[in-house]
């Protein structure tokens, strides 16, 4: 059912839509080669450490240079936005004024009942 699913989602959208999606579920870019030799560590058990050293070895140089750049952005945590957005329009939006609601404690807001 899964996969009936998906090939009738997919077949409503425009290409501009499949590449997005496309983006969105393989954002470095991997290769069907690299996804399968990601699935075979997978299938090792291996430990956080070595599975991370092993699946960086993997990426090109440009992957690596990509995957990079977002754990600088988003610490130690790595995802891609979904919105798409990319790092100079992430940064514009970090400096963008917050609204009160954002600048409202908690204890303001039991205060003011």
């Amino acid at each position: 059912l899964g996969e009936q699913h998906r090939a009738s989602f997919e077949a409503i959208l425009t290409e501009d839509q499949l590449a997005t999606l496309e983006a969105i579920r393989n954002p470095l870019g991997l290769t069907d080669e690299q996804q399968d030799q990601i699935q075979a560590l997978k299938d090792q058990g291996l430990d956080k450490d070595e599975f991370r050293s092993s699946f960086e070895d993997i990426l090109t140089d440009e992957q690596a240079a990509l995957l990079d750049e977002r754990k600088t952005r988003c610490g130690h945590r790595w995802h891609w936005p979904k919105d798409g957005t990319t790092s100079e329009e992430d940064s514009d939006a970090a400096g963008k004024a917050t609204t009160s609601v954002q600048q409202t404690s908690w204890g303001q807001l039991k205060d003011s009942f």
